[in-house]
């Protein structure tokens, strides 16, 4: 989707809100209050914890804070880091888009942990090597930007990374295949780019890397089993479009792939096993009015895209909203009220879980390790947030 040069706080509702589903309300611009503060070196207060319920299938516990568009990164201990998202009504930053929070699997709750410097919306995170979680650019309250921060688990305190040599929102996040990471595309506040830079793990900083063939923001993209990646869609300066790109991490280039059957953004891809992938949902230029079904399969052997059964509902903003379950099979989450699980092998889908009584835009899926996965905030049709929580669990 195109974004005009325009001041921050409409930036972040053309992205982040655009068009909802047909009479729906489209996201208002406000007055965004939070610039970040320091995290606390005393532990949360018990009121920070949110309602405990018991751990089991599609438990349903609250987030203390509403949000969307944030990240869910899983800590080696299982539990997992909430960070960032807007926390006021129309997906506006908040007061709170500089919290943070963990869940616990064991109890099926969630408790504060230290604040982010800035406050964050549409920023990218990876867990990495040693565990500590890196969380990458993002919108704040006046601008998008190209800091960094990075959360150690064992002192639950954020801390400045490495600097971006651009500002960027709406970006990848992806390994490289040797231990450091690259941040792929994006929008910078007026456009959207091709520019990839590389975090050297080492050196602790980012270095520029092979751009992409063309700008990508609103793109979706996944790790094959290979160890390539396939970046897919988005909406560059012109229409979204169909085309697709494969990073060899051997060279450090990329090639094109497919075209995929449909141009689109705001969609989803998740790896499948032999070098596969599924692309899932995502609109055309009219944003929630041109919501698709339809899915994509791609095969790593030939690098073309065919097309497969589609979902039982049409679903956009859901990048964040999948989740690859061990035994290769995909949850399918956002957009949506009901779940859905993905069969590679037979190329079918099954609704599972809880009706989550709204089609969440902008929310998250997290894999736990024990065949079920946290599904955590976003927002409806009104673009009102939610801080409701599930953990579904798939059979």
């Amino acid at each position: 989707m195109r974004r005009p040069s325009v001041p921050i706080v409409l930036v972040l509702a053309a992205a982040l809100g655009g068009c909802t589903s047909p009479g729906a309300e489209s996201a208002k611009p406000g007055s965004p209050t939070t610039t970040g503060r320091p995290a606390p070196t005393a532990p949360p207060s018990t009121s920070a914890v949110a309602r405990r319920q018991p751990a089991g299938r599609d438990a349903q516990p609250r987030m203390t804070t509403p949000r969307a568009a944030h990240t869910a990164t899983r800590l080696l201990d299982g539990r997992v880091l909430i960070a960032g998202g807007c926390t006021a009504s129309s997906c506006e930053t908040g007061s709170d888009a500089a919290t943070a929070e963990l869940f616990d699997p064991a109890t099926s709750s969630f408790a504060r942990t230290g604040d982010l410097g800035d406050a964050r919306v549409g920023h990218a995170a990876a867990r990495l090597a040693d565990g500590r979680v890196l969380l990458v650019g993002g919108f704040t309250a006046t601008a998008v930007t190209a800091t960094s921060e990075i959360y150690d688990p064992t002192t639950g305190r954020f801390d400045p990374g490495p600097t971006l040599r651009a500002p960027r929102a709406d970006a990848l996040l992806m390994p490289s295949g040797d231990g450091d990471w690259l941040v792929i595309g994006g929008f910078d506040g007026s456009a959207s780019v091709a520019a990839v830079e590389r975090l050297d793990t080492q050196a602790m900083a980012f270095v520029p890397a092979t751009p992409l063939t063309e700008p990508r923001s609103s793109h979706a993209g996944a790790v094959l089993d290979d160890g390539t990646i396939l970046v897919t869609g988005g909406g560059g300066e012109g229409p979204v479009v169909a085309t697709a790109e494969r990073y060899d991490p051997t060279t450090g280039g990329w090639t094109r792939v497919g075209p995929m059957a449909a141009a689109r953004h705001k969609h989803a891809v998740a790896a499948l096993p032999g070098g596969a992938a599924v692309v899932l949902g995502g609109s055309d230029e009219r944003d929630g009015h041109g919501r698709y079904d339809s899915v994509e399969v791609y095969d790593g052997s030939t690098r073309r895209f065919s097309t497969s059964r589609p979902m039982a509902a049409a679903r956009y903003k859901l990048d964040d909203a999948v989740a690859v379950l061990d035994d290769g099979r995909v949850l399918v989450v956002g957009g949506a009220r009901r779940p859905e699980v993905f069969t590679p092998a037979t190329r079918e889908f099954r609704a599972v879980g809880p009706d989550l009584g709204a089609g969440w835009s902008f929310s998250t899926a997290t894999a736990l390790g024990d065949g079920s996965v946290l599904v955590a905030g976003g927002y409806d049709s009104r673009i009102e947030l939610t801080a409701a929580a599930w953990v579904v669990a798939v059979d």
